[in-house]
């Protein structure tokens, strides 16, 4: 009896501590969703129950025509990283013997199916007979757009073949008064051969918010590169002006939401709720002086940006390894400080 109870003390610790170190990741594209084990870790953050998702799950299958005929398995919360935390429940599709025919992950907050990853498409897609362009691959894509009923802001950005997957993918971004939304975006993947949907993902937390530009893209840069000079000394601060170079775009941005959510006391910024706002996103990157072909930088071709980075990398080293980038958001029309990377709060706030 007592060597039972020396071993029940000896594994406590790791009984009440392993569920939050066991944990795997998967990267879907832009999003990153981190699964944890067991589920209970969150059932008390999700304000959706097991039966409601497993209903709007299915409401979302029969629009796309996909019937498994039976209930799912609901294996773990999620962890949905967009740029900030939110949760869903994971519902598994799979054979008797293990074997994963869909994934579908039910939003807490939207109650929607904000994922979906349909396994068993591929088998049917390699048994096809139909050969690769029998398809109108845009209908097909557009025609579950519409069966899942998108929202009306999301317009399409672009259709791209997936290397090796046999899966088109639509992307469509979301705009307002022809702005995009930063993060706001929903991507569609069809089978090349069936045409049935292979992928669907959604991401929508951006509110309606103004969009009147009453700081200058010049007075945005200068506010940014004001707080960054701060940041910097000796002969690189100095030659600053030919070391670093500048990009600034208005994107509708989410300033509740910073990048990485899991870095607690390390966060920049307010992580309060907050509406949408429009804001000027600059970017502040070291060059070494290098000169980029006079054209934007999203312009260049592969060759010149590999060019440039491999000299840029060179010199940065030669300097001693100076900050490489900054990254700042300010809004366009208060001209507030809303975001500044690598600045504790309370910093930030004494270099406005």
């Amino acid at each position: 009896m007592k060597k039972i109870i020396q071993v029940g003390l000896l594994l406590l610790p790791f009984l009440l501590v392993g569920p939050y170190l066991f944990r795997y990741t998967f990267n879907f594209g832009n999003m990153f969703l981190h699964a944890f084990f067991p589920n209970k870790l969150y059932e008390l953050d999700c304000r959706l129950s097991n039966d409601e998702a497993i209903l709007n799950a299915n409401t979302f299958l029969r629009k796309v025509n996909i019937d498994f005929n039976f209930e799912p398995v609901i294996k773990a919360g999620s962890n949905l990283d967009y740029p900030g935390s939110r949760i869903a429940k994971g519902l598994i599709f799979e054979y008797p013997d293990g074997g994963m025919r869909g994934r579908i992950y039910v939003g807490c907050d939207s109650h929607e199916v904000e994922y979906f990853n349909y396994f068993e498409g591929r088998r049917q897609n390699d048994k096809s007979s139909r050969s690769e362009g029998g398809l109108n691959i845009r209908q097909s894509l557009l025609s579950i757009a519409e069966k899942i009923q998108i929202p009306s802001d999301m317009v399409i950005d672009r259709i791209e073949k997936e290397k090796g997957e046999g899966i088109w993918n639509a992307y469509f971004i979301r705009k307002r008064n022809g702005y995009n939304y930063q993060f706001d975006k929903i991507k569609i993947g069809v089978w090349d051969k069936t045409g049935e949907i292979a992928f669907y993902s959604k991401v929508y937390m951006g509110t309606e918010c103004s969009t009147e530009v009453k700081i200058k893209e010049h007075e945005a840069l200068q506010s940014a590169w004001n707080i960054f000079t701060k940041l910097i000394f000796g002969e690189v601060y100095k030659q600053a002006d030919s070391l670093y170079g500048a990009r600034a775009k208005l994107l509708i941005i989410q300033p509740d939401h910073p990048r990485h959510p899991t870095e607690g006391d390390k966060l920049i910024g307010p992580t309060t709720q907050r509406s949408s706002r429009l804001a000027w996103v600059i970017s502040i990157y070291f060059t070494g002086g290098v000169i980029l072909p006079d054209k934007p930088y999203d312009e260049l071709s592969y060759e010149e940006k590999n060019e440039a980075t491999i000299k840029e990398w060179k010199l940065w080293r030669q300097w001693g390894n100076p900050l490489r980038s900054f990254h700042v958001r300010i809004d366009a029309e208060t001209g507030e400080l809303l975001y500044a990377e690598h600045i504790p709060l309370l910093i930030a706030n004494l270099l406005k």
